[in-house]
């Protein structure tokens, strides 16, 4: 009964619209990296038109509640509701917006990515020791960056690397996208390698990433924090 408690209150929490306090001629931001879709009418099953690309500001002119949710796959969504932009001959999914103005820029010189963790504040690097399942004691060198939103910790181990970054002053739906910005991968510009979910439990959704991104843990703290675990092994 109290794994059933936490499963519904996890499904609550993973599904809080990104703002609670969407006004008409409010701006947002697309922080979808493939832009976000306008459809005909305010529901999933109408026809799209054309995407606002990443970055892009919208001005709300009516705002519309619904059930319909984003889906990521069968055991994860984004819930929101849908907005009326203005001068825009659609409706689009608040999921793919936020409030925050992010900072847009080209991952390896050619893939639109977005940046919510600011910029870096300071480095610091400190000798750790790992302990294994065996109860055996490794040094590692663990390696710190701070930023205005986000600590994030990087170490290496027995040929893997670990990239874990904790969020503060986010939404899930802000750190989601963050975390599909951070691991995604394409050959060209417009071809997307993105992370398939694997599983969800009372308080971590684990994705399989592709080309280099092994797995990545998204982590639901209390205090509004979220920490993203991504895992790469040669």
């Amino acid at each position: 009964m109290k794994t059933k408690f936490f499963l519904f209150f996890l499904g609550l929490l993973l599904n809080i619209p990104f703002c609670q306090s969407q006004q008409i001629n409010d701006s947002f931001f697309v922080i979808n990296i493939k832009g976000a879709k306008i459809y005909e009418k305010p529901t999933f099953k109408s026809k799209t038109n054309h995407n606002i690309s990443l970055g892009k500001s919208i001005l709300v002119e009516k705002i519309i509640p619904t059930k319909e949710v984003f889906e990521i796959s069968k055991n994860f969504s984004l819930k929101g509701s849908w907005i009326k932009p203005k001068g825009v001959d659609g409706y689009v999914f608040s999921s793919d917006f936020s409030m925050k103005k992010p900072n847009v820029f080209l991952k390896h010189e050619r893939l639109k990515s977005i940046n919510f963790r600011g910029e870096s504040l300071r480095e610091t690097k400190e000798k750790g020791a790992y302990i294994t399942a065996d109860s055996e004691s490794i040094s590692i060198e663990y390696e710190y960056t701070f930023y205005p939103n986000a600590k994030e910790t990087y170490y290496s181990l027995d040929g893997c690397f670990y990239e874990i970054v904790e969020y503060r002053n986010l939404t899930l739906n802000e750190v989601y996208h963050q975390m599909i910005s951070d691991t995604r991968e394409g050959l060209e510009s417009n071809k997307f390698y993105l992370l398939d979910f694997v599983s969800r439990s009372e308080n971590e959704i684990i994705f399989q990433g592709q080309l280099g991104v092994d797995e990545v843990y998204l982590r639901i703290k209390e205090n509004g924090l979220f920490e993203v675990e991504i895992t790469s092994c040669t």
